[in-house]
């Protein structure tokens, strides 16, 4: 189960973004159903008026994921999609591993 931390710098961080974040990143609540992740989710703005997404998830190897774009929610998409391309990879590598080390009398 995903928890959320949302932080804004330079925005408030309105109901409407804060749903937006969780729902896109609730996606990523199938992988993790049995334990416990806090997803930390930092929201900037600068003052050309591009809006800056990054997203952390502590796992035993840490996964970061950023976009920046002039459309915030354009921005909540690609960082929902990069950490979804990541804990895949992650999660293949893991099979991988476990299915080279399977023990010698199980092949036979």
């Amino acid at each position: 189960m995903l928890t959320y931390k949302i932080h804004g710098e330079n925005i408030e961080v309105t109901d409407a973004i804060k749903s937006s974040v969780e729902d896109k990143v609730s996606a990523l609540d199938k992988y993790f159903a049995e334990s416990d992740i806090t997803v930390t989710v930092t929201v900037r703005t600068y003052p050309s008026g591009d809006k800056k997404v990054e997203a952390t998830l502590p796992l035993r190897k840490t996964l970061h994921a950023e976009d920046k774009s002039r459309d915030l929610y354009e921005s909540i998409d690609e960082v929902v999609e990069k950490l979804d391309g990541q804990i895949r990879r992650l999660k293949t590598q893991q099979l991988k591993h476990e299915q080279e080390r399977t023990p010698l009398k199980d092949l036979f």
